[in-house]
């Protein structure tokens, strides 16, 4: 936002700037952290196990074969390591000011309109299709491709997001 001019274009890829694109998980997780008891804590440290992680790859996809037991599996042994893990919650718990820039996210884009390519999972429930949608609401000329898979969509349509890539960045 600070140097608009230099910019050439935008994509998203389930990635949300409005609140409403927030699916459930991002909402339990600000409620535990708010509401900062033993029990609350001990739901969101569930967010860096392994059921969660599994989830994350696996929830809303259309082609299991295309998810190896490796991608999820590697992603919670990174994350296992405990200065990692640590860090990681500290991250998300920070994420609140992400969700405080979105106003500001929001003006530049309805200013600007800068060429914006949007790719989405529509089954994700981390970043709901409310968030593709508001986007695309926001930047009138933006391109919506949406795939039929979860919150990994390069995992499963990694051919078709790379061409979508490719088309939007050498049609200038």
């Amino acid at each position: 936002t600070q140097n608009p001019e230099l910019m050439q274009g935008l994509i998203f890829q389930n990635g949300i700037i409005h609140k409403e694109g927030m699916g459930e998980v991002l909402i339990n997780a600000r409620k535990w952290l708010d509401e900062n008891t033993g029990e609350s804590l001990k739901q969101y440290n569930k967010l860096f196990e392994l059921d969660y992680t599994k989830w994350e790859y696996l929830n809303g996809i259309y082609d299991r074969t295309k998810i190896a037991p490796e991608y999820y599996m590697l992603d919670q042994y990174l994350l296992d390591r405990p200065q990692i893990k640590a860090f990681q919650i500290a991250l998300k718990k920070d994420y609140r000011s992400n969700v405080e820039l979105y106003p500001q996210w929001q003006l530049f884009l309805h200013r600007w309109q800068p060429r914006t390519l949007i790719l989405w999972g529509k089954n994700d429930e981390v970043f709901t299709m409310q968030g593709a949608y508001k986007i695309h609401e926001l930047v009138k000329k933006s391109e919506l491709r949406i795939y039929d898979c979860g919150h990994f969509a390069l995992l499963e349509y990694p051919i078709q997001i790379s061409d979508d890539i490719k088309r939007f960045i050498l049609n200038k």
